[in-house]
């Protein structure tokens, strides 16, 4: 591992993972502060006009009467996995791909590092993010 590089990777991508980490914390508030058990029914009247497969697909089925099932049915069927989607898809094009475009890449392969150490730096960095991003957020639990 390149701990320059990882220095630099770092810096130049840690903005991205907290603007995703406030976003969704920014909707999981939202979501909390929408919920009240009594119109709880006219959501489900709403929904009952959509078509059956948008809603599943959403992951609507279901919108529960608790706080807890409520964010489940809102806020992670959909959002809390399309966000890290966005991350994880953002973050790998920079990673590899933008070195390439601006011809950084070539700078790096010039250096006395290798190929394999190069991408083995940007794939413990990516990998790393994610963990991060996941960890940071409190409504995963992993390790």
């Amino acid at each position: 591992m390149n701990k320059a590089l990882f220095r630099v990777t770092f810096k130049a991508n840690w903005l991205i993972g907290l603007i995703i980490l406030a976003i969704m914390l920014m909707y999981l508030g939202i979501i909390i502060s929408m919920f009240d058990p009594e119109s709880i029914e006219g959501i489900e009247s709403m929904l009952e006009v959509m078509p059956q497969e948008l809603i599943a697909a959403m992951g609507f089925a279901e919108i529960g009467t608790t706080l807890t099932t409520f964010i489940a049915s809102f806020f992670y069927t959909f959002l809390a996995i399309m966000f890290p989607i966005i991350f994880c898809i953002t973050v790998a094009n920079r990673l590899v791909a933008k070195l390439v475009d601006t011809g950084s890449m070539s700078y790096l392969l010039s250096s006395p590092n290798s190929r394999k150490k190069i991408v083995i730096t940007q794939a413990l960095f990516f990998l790393l993010s994610i963990f991060l991003l996941f960890r940071a957020y409190p409504g995963w639990n992993i390790v």
